[in-house]
């Protein structure tokens, strides 16, 4: 009887991943190196009890336990990063060059079907290969000093983190024409996200703030925290959550968001699947920021008034940061769509997949930001929240416009996308570099007035208490004192309105050239 979710490729691509040797081999190769760090780590401990029995004293049979944990799982956590993208980095790319996409294009099956075929066949190698270490970890609860609910939790956000890592080399995959650029974009988006979320881990892991059992925030989103942090207990906006949850949220949905791109990419002819999304990202973006909005202020009303500020100024440029990644994502593509620049202002086109509804798009985003802040914060720190959201709203009207010239110049998405993320880390990093001379308390000279264009200086003056010392020594382009979120909202505005205008010119002039264009007549034949 034939099933009603048969997958034809996943059933393809396991049965030619076991049939072979080297599913076996990489299988052995993996149980050989976990208990081969195994063994030197017990070894390394035996020296060490042949030391401490020498003046006296002796580890606890559970602190053996622990350790055989925490390094069996880090193992694990660091080989499921180095072997799930060569496994499906090259599923939809090398159908390419071995010429054999076509035949299966061609087929009855959705291209969902092929991704997740490809995806899940990959995965259910790798849960094989986590569920084949159950022996090994099997010592740690004859040790002690580690439950089931440990264990269970790194299984599960290992196995989560498999899916995120499967389905980025998937993505890359379908959007590469090669497997050789899929590997290397996949490795690197990979390590990308290892190491921005590395931080958090090693801060959960350390734990400087509240007890021995609390978190600090997001910290078992990285996969060497969920081995040690995965059971603890973190705060969002006074909420406790275990440390599983908000990992489970963030990496389970930026993995269907990955795999929605990549099905996007495949089907023919190609359908706008912008608006998913869109709602997707959007979706992501405010959980995003109620998890880190919420362990920056855990609780603003338990904090000292200053301290709430600094820690405002903090998520401020947190979000400002964000920004140089969401702009150039949503606010480029290959050319100015039909209206030009002005079709961002028909509310249809919200959902599509160009540049100028993507700009909206982005500050619509700045908007949820600003009201899961608000909602999130206590009273008195409500009233800082407007300024954060208009220096906010002004770098991506200005950064979103930017990135429209540079569509509208090279009608290459890629292109467009690479000179606006270059132009926002210049913008964001160059005027910086002038506080390496700059001499705190001394009159500012003129060039000084170049920081203006950094908006991170603007969020932390909105963050500073008083506002004293440093911001008073800048010479304001309006004269007299004025605060640093007023000026870099105005050049950020007027750098995107020129833009706009510069774009929309470009547009016209593109689109009358072709209209010259005579059409060529055929020559009728004797």
């Amino acid at each position: 009887m034939k099933l009603r979710f048969e997958n034809p490729v996943l059933t393809k691509e396991l049965r030619t991943r076991m049939r072979g040797a080297r599913a076996y081999a990489v299988l052995f190769v993996y149980l050989f190196v976990l208990s081969l760090i195994l063994f030197f780590t017990y070894f390394a401990w035996w020296q060490n009890q042949q030391r401490m029995d020498a003046w006296g004293g002796q580890d606890a049979a559970f602190a053996v336990g622990k350790t055989f944990y925490a390094t069996l799982f880090i193992t694990q956590a660091v080989l499921v990063g180095l072997i799930t993208p060569s496994l499906t980095a090259g599923g939809i790319s090398i159908e390419r060059e071995q010429r054999t996409y076509e035949l299966l294009s061609v087929s009855l099956l959705p291209r969902r079907s092929i991704v997740l075929g490809k995806l899940f066949a990959a995965v259910g190698f790798v849960g094989l290969l986590l569920t084949s270490s159950l022996p090994l970890v099997s010592l740690c609860f004859l040790l002690g000093g580690v439950s089931p609910g440990e264990v269970l939790a790194a299984y599960s956000l290992l196995l989560v983190a498999a899916f995120l890592y499967g389905v980025v080399g998937v993505a890359w995959s379908a959007i590469s024409r090669n497997t050789s650029t899929a590997t290397v974009m996949a490795y690197g988006t990979i390590l990308l996200l290892f190491f921005v979320t590395l931080p958090l881990a090693i801060m959960s892991i350390n734990r400087p703030f509240g007890g021995p059992n609390f978190g600090v925030g997001l910290g078992a989103v990285n996969p060497v925290g969920a081995v040690v942090a995965g059971t603890l207990t973190e705060r969002y906006f006074g909420l406790a959550l275990p440390a599983w949850a908000p990992a489970l949220l963030i990496n389970g949905l930026l993995g269907v968001i990955f795999a929605v791109v990549a099905v996007h990419r495949l089907e023919y002819p190609l359908t706008d699947r912008s608006g998913l999304l869109r709602l997707l990202t959007a979706l992501f973006v405010g959980l995003l920021a109620f998890f880190v909005y919420g362990c920056i202020l855990p609780g603003a009303g338990m904090l000292q008034f200053a301290d709430a500020q600094n820690r405002l100024g903090i998520l401020a440029g947190v979000t400002v940061a964000a920004l140089c990644v969401l702009v150039p994502v949503f606010a480029t593509g290959d050319g100015l769509p039909p209206g030009g620049v002005f079709s961002a202002l028909d509310p249809r086109r919200l959902s599509k997949g160009e540049a100028p509804s993507g700009s909206v798009y982005v500050l619509l985003l700045v908007a949820l930001c600003a009201l899961v802040l608000l909602l999130g914060i206590s009273e008195n720190l409500r009233p800082r929240v407007l300024p954060l959201l208009v220096v906010s709203g002004a770098v991506a009207f200005g950064l979103g416009a930017a990135g429209l010239l540079f569509s509208a110049l090279l009608e290459n998405r890629w292109g467009a996308l690479a000179l606006t993320l270059t132009a926002t880390l210049l913008l964001y990093l160059v005027p910086l570099t002038g506080l390496m001379s700059y001499e705190r308390g001394q009159p500012g000279s003129l060039t000084d007035n170049v920081l203006y264009l950094s908006p991170f200086l603007a969020v932390a003056q909105i963050g500073s208490p008083g506002g004293a010392g440093f911001w008073d020594s800048i010479p304001p382009l309006t004269g007299g004192r004025t605060p640093f979120a007023v000026v870099t909202s105005v050049i950020y505005v007027v750098l995107g309105v020129v833009c706009l205008a510069a774009a929309q010119a470009v547009y016209r002039s593109r689109r009358r050239r072709r209209e010259r264009v005579p059409v060529p007549v055929p020559v009728p034949t004797t």
